[in-house]
């Protein structure tokens, strides 16, 4: 089981960088091409900017993380503390600069949008090593 946590790390190293530059694409396509699908219901926009920023931090926490030894979950947090600030402020930088250029791609610019980001991001981050934990306590046993 142990290899189970190894290789879902190499994987989410492997893989944040490629949701990173998709989610970034799609942020800056223009708006007519996404409003479509999005409109199903309201705030429909700032549900996909959640969870598209679940994906992004989720896949870099994983990918940061501190995996070894035997810890509690207070520990395995405490251990990982910077690795979590240094997430949330490269995942809040990346949507910021998105906001930031938007309207050079005829998208606007919200801060709702950035809220939602950093709500996502903040939910990936907890999910990620949440996951992580989980996976190295049933190694253990």
């Amino acid at each position: 089981m142990k290899k189970k946590v190894m290789y879902l790390q190499v994987f989410a190293r492997l893989v944040s960088p490629l949701i990173t530059l998709l989610v970034t694409i799609l942020s800056l396509l223009p708006s007519s091409d996404l409003a479509k699908p999005l409109s199903l219901f309201p705030f429909s926009d700032k549900i996909m900017h959640l969870i598209a920023y679940v994906g992004v931090s989720g896949t870099i926490s994983i990918a940061l993380a501190k995996i070894e030894g035997i810890w509690t979950l207070k520990e395995y947090l405490y251990s990982n503390m910077r690795r979590i600030i240094v997430t949330f402020f490269v995942v809040f930088t990346i949507g910021f600069l998105i906001e930031i250029v938007q309207p050079l791609f005829s998208r606007s610019r919200e801060f709702l949008d950035l809220l939602f980001n950093s709500i996502g991001g903040v939910l990936g981050i907890i999910l990620g090593l949440l996951l992580l934990f989980i996976l190295q306590r049933r190694s253990l046993n």
